[in-house]
């Protein structure tokens, strides 16, 4: 429970932020721009990469949680979740692992 509080903390005002930033002004092209048989479309369109984002934004750290390179995953493996680390070497390259 205190998890969900803290990503509740962490997460809601910058995702409510992005939305009042985004959907505003796509409804104004909506509705003043795009003819009403295509305006269902236009916004299905666009939530697509609104729930995109939304995804992105309930997957990665918290910011308050320390290890910015931790990407929690629940529910991928059987019995459970598990948690992928991304690592950069000396080389630039990234190598993922987990335990």
């Amino acid at each position: 429970m205190g998890d969900s509080i803290s990503e509740i903390n962490d997460k809601l005002w910058p995702t409510l932020v992005a939305n009042w930033k985004v959907w505003p002004l796509l409804q104004l092209i909506n509705f003043a721009l795009v003819p009403i048989k295509l305006q269902v479309l236009y916004v299905n369109f666009f939530g697509v990469f609104w729930n995109t984002y939304l995804s992105f934004q309930k997957f990665v750290n918290n910011p308050s949680a320390g290890d910015s390179n931790t990407v929690f995953l629940p529910g991928l493996v059987e019995g459970g979740s598990f948690e992928v680390k991304m690592e950069e070497h000396h080389l630039g390259q990234t190598a993922v692992s987990h335990p």
